[in-house]
């Protein structure tokens, strides 16, 4: 019967994803993050001229394997290490991909130096939480442009508008959070926003990106896009491997929902009315990453 068949795809991609976690957990030697890196070292010196420029380049890169390297060691002796690490597999290889198509398409510039140092930072961000690392007041209107810094390459090629009401927001938006790992949590929405706008052959793409203060004891982050909206329950796509696309390894919101909870935050799917929102977004995807408003000093 039909329900038989289906029952069994979804037990065969259950045996798929847990040889996953076992292939990424316990062979490091052939995760993909090391070819990777390697990888972009040769497209760096094939590509940058400029001395100095490749030299600074080149001591992020080794502060990126020496950290990796740490982070691998450290979850491959923990409980759950093949997930933990397949997490940091996702955002190290996104960013390196979206480095090499820069450097290729680019003259050398100080956007391709600082997507590595932000690179740099966020596995040192993520080293930095397994040795339980304090956190610092940032501000999120930073934190937001930064993260549309990170993604500007990809946006201006799928011809995406971003609507930054944030920059409307006149309270106080700082809040005491580990940096990169906010700016991550912000890409992977994005990340999800840009494929989703794509997929639904959206004529006019707009990502709308706002802070509110709505939510009761809360400091929000809003983003929102005009895409065709959530494919799956909201419930279900914050579980680790679960993805409305095809070929998504479904752990971009699970990262997010598991930033937030380390920041005593929440990853919110909103009902319509819980937050202010264009009329034109109200049928896409949005998401709210809500942190505790404590006075933020």
């Amino acid at each position: 019967s039909i329900l038989y068949v289906l029952s069994l795809v979804e037990t065969l991609r259950g045996i798929d994803k847990e040889k996953l976690r076992t292939f990424y957990g316990s062979n490091p030697k052939s995760e993909p993050v090391i070819s990777n890196l390697e990888e972009l070292n040769k497209i760096v010196d094939e590509q940058i001229k400029e001395e100095s420029v490749r030299e600074e380049i080149k001591v992020y890169l080794k502060r990126i394997n020496d950290d990796y390297n740490f982070i691998s060691e450290t979850l491959l002796r923990s409980a759950g290490a093949g997930l933990s690490l397949s997490i940091v597999i996702h955002e190290i290889d996104k960013i390196i991909s979206e480095l090499n198509e820069v450097i290729k398409t680019e003259k050398p510039s100080n956007k391709i130096t600082t997507l590595i140092k932000h690179l740099a930072d966020l596995i040192e961000g993520y080293s930095l939480i397994i040795k339980k690392s304090d956190k610092k007041k940032q501000n999120l209107k930073n934190l937001i442009e930064q993260a549309i810094f990170n993604i500007e390459f990809r946006l201006e090629s799928h011809k995406i508008e971003i609507s930054r009401d944030y920059k409307n927001f006149n309270e106080d938006s700082d809040c005491k959070v580990a940096r990169n790992l906010i700016i991550g949590s912000i890409l992977n929405i994005l990340d999800n926003s840009i494929w989703w706008l794509e997929y639904g052959n959206i004529k006019n793409k707009k990502i709308y990106i706002s802070l509110s203060n709505d939510l009761p004891g809360y400091l929000s982050i809003i983003i929102a896009d005009n895409g065709p909206g959530f494919g799956l329950p909201t419930e279900e796509i914050t579980k680790p491997f679960v993805s409305g696309k095809p070929d998504g390894m479904g752990l971009g919101l699970h990262i997010a929902k598991e930033i937030m909870e380390v920041h005593g935050g929440l990853l919110i799917f909103p009902d319509l009315g819980d937050f202010s929102v264009p009329d034109e977004f109200k049928n896409g995807a949005i998401v709210a990453l809500a942190f505790k408003n404590e006075g933020n000093t």
